[in-house]
């Protein structure tokens, strides 16, 4: 750095006698020590306040690849984004250099700027973090969780640090100001001083002395207005100092900050220019796939007004144009109370049926956020027509229902088995039978409930049935109490792609026919026996009379 300044201040004091060349001088060096911690700490200021400022634009420009990567699932944004990082790791580490060299030179306690250069890093991590998630997403179009990541690195992460850094920027920009009226003070309060106490001795002194005071404060007033309109977005606004010395210098630095910075600001404006651009190409082939669509798709915003209807609604429902949903679909100029919308700008996606009393049709409905090229969102929806599906559901529920009120009506025990012999229902007359619920017996074989003795029949009988042939045979059960019934049964394969996929059983409670049959055989074998011993016992009378016969003859 130039010492012009101090070679002005010292030409200006040879015009002075040598009476007041000491006191001059002091007051010089005064001036110039004031003027040059002036100038030092605005020179660090501006340099920490161009680090800041490219810091916040390279996090924004970070922020990029991700959300183009979801939008379009280019992977080529990758390899942009980890130049960016590189970049934003540079400018971090520089910050970190700069504070150092702040707080060396005793220009100021940088506690608050630490503070939020380490926060900063925190937000910069958890954006690299969730960046390389987005990037390992295979598929990111239209994925929820890339959406999720997405906001996530944005609104909690992205923003915040932006807005730390801006604070930062902010506050250098106030540190900036006070040290230059620091120096403008220090420098009217030095020629004051020369001019009040060297007023009597040398007019001409004071008169050069006010010269280059007046000198200095413009350039240095206009520095601080330079500051002030390019904080205020004036980016084509540069200074113009032409002293030749050290003002001119920090003029140039700061002309060539303002420069950079309108570098940077036009090159994110043409990269926004042209992802709008994309992506409102991508809409139009996404109309044009909606419009090829048979299912009915539309497009409402947070007003309800319809933006988009497919040619599938529009031959169901008529002309669209300046419309809202609730009027075209239902009729009404009342919000529906069950419409979605709030819950779809929320980020969700839901899934519905409707039936529409204006055409008397069911449909499935899928509503989904969209996110348009002006960073708005609209609702997308589409309907499938599942009228004959829904008919067809119904009809299947009455006939199932009529089935189960006449298997829950019916006398016979009616249980069903899979192919492995475990039970997988019971009627109500079988639960009233066995004495158990289907809760306790469901899944269990039911082989276990049946007396030994008659288990190798059933067994054999089952296998029949899931060789594909029907059955009757008899068996014996244990009920819950311990006691024991016989059943009839009939059983028969159930079919299905020609594959058995279980085994119906019909039962009927034989336990008192067959308790009778006993009984009458046990009768029949007692008379049996009665009539063997009077058939025996008529030949021995017989054999007795002839016996009695003969001896009489003898006689």
């Amino acid at each position: 750095m130039s010492s012009g300044i101090r070679k002005k201040l010292l030409a200006a004091l040879l015009f002075t006698n040598v009476a007041f060349t000491v006191f001059i001088g002091l007051i010089v060096v005064y001036n110039r020590s004031v003027y040059y911690n002036a100038e030092k700490k605005a020179g660090l200021l501006l340099d920490e306040m161009t680090m800041v400022s490219d810091s916040e634009h390279a996090i924004e420009r970070a922020l990029m690849p991700g959300n183009d990567y979801i939008i379009s699932g280019d992977i080529s944004y990758k390899n942009e984004f980890i130049k960016e990082m590189d970049r934003v790791d540079r400018l971090l580490s520089g910050l970190e250099q700069a504070l150092s060299v702040i707080e060396e030179n005793k220009i100021r306690e940088a506690g608050e700027e630490r503070e939020i250069l380490a926060k900063t890093r925190v937000a910069w991590m958890n954006i690299q973090e969730l960046s390389l998630k987005i990037f390992a997403l295979p598929r990111p179009i239209g994925n929820g969780a890339a959406k999720i990541l997405m906001e996530e690195m944005d609104y909690k992460w992205g923003h915040p640090a932006t807005r730390l850094l801006a604070r930062w920027h902010d506050k250098n920009t106030d540190e900036l100001e006070r040290v230059i009226n620091e120096a403008k003070a220090a420098w009217v309060r030095s020629w004051y001083i020369i001019g009040a106490a060297f007023l009597a001795f040398i007019t001409w002194g004071v008169i050069f002395a006010s010269y280059y005071s007046k000198r200095f404060v413009r350039s240095i007033e206009e520095l601080y207005n330079g500051a002030d309109r390019l904080a205020g977005g004036e980016l084509d606004y540069r200074v113009s100092v032409k002293t030749g010395d050290e003002l001119e210098q920090l003029a140039g630095q700061f002309n060539r900050m303002g420069e950079r910075l309108k570098e940077s600001y036009a090159a994110l404006e043409e990269r926004v220019h042209a992802r709008t651009r994309e992506l409102q190409y991508e809409r139009d082939k996404l109309v044009s796939v909606f419009s090829a669509m048979k299912d009915g798709v539309f497009i409402i915003n947070k007003h309800y007004g319809l933006e988009y209807v497919n040619p599938s609604l529009e031959r169901e429902f008529g002309q669209w144009q300046g419309r809202r949903c609730c009027e075209y679909f239902c009729e009404t100029d009342a919000a529906c109370s069950w419409c979605p919308i709030k819950d779809v700008f929320k980020g969700k996606d839901v899934r519905r049926e409707w039936y529409c009393v204006k055409n008397a049709k069911t449909y499935d409905v899928l509503d989904s956020p969209i996110i348009n090229s002006d960073g708005s969102i609209s609702m997308l929806e589409i309907l499938r027509d599942v009228s004959d599906t829904v008919r067809a559901q119904q009809a299947l529920a009455e006939s199932e229902e009529k089935y189960r009120l006449m298997i829950e009506g019916s006398n016979d025990l009616i249980w069903v088995q899979d192919p492995s012999g475990a039970l997988l229902f019971m009627n109500r007359h079988s639960i009233e039978a066995s004495g158990f619920s289907l809760d306790e017996v469901k899944g269990l074989m039911t082989c276990n409930y049946i007396v030994e003795e008659d288990r190798a029949n059933a067994k054999d009988a089952f296998e029949k049935v899931i060789s594909g042939k029907s059955v009757s045979y008899e068996a014996r059960f244990l009920r819950k109490d311990g006691s024991v019934r016989s059943l009839s049964i009939n059983a028969a394969p159930a079919i299905t792609d020609g594959v058995v996929v279980g085994v119906f059983n019909f039962g009927r409670d034989v336990t008192e026919e067959r308790r009778v049959t006993a009984e009458l055989n046990e009768r029949i074998d007692e008379l049996e026996r009665f009539m063997k011993v009077a058939v025996e016992r008529e030949f021995r009378i017989r054999e007795l009379l002839s016996e009695l016969e003969r001896l009489k003859a003898g006689k």
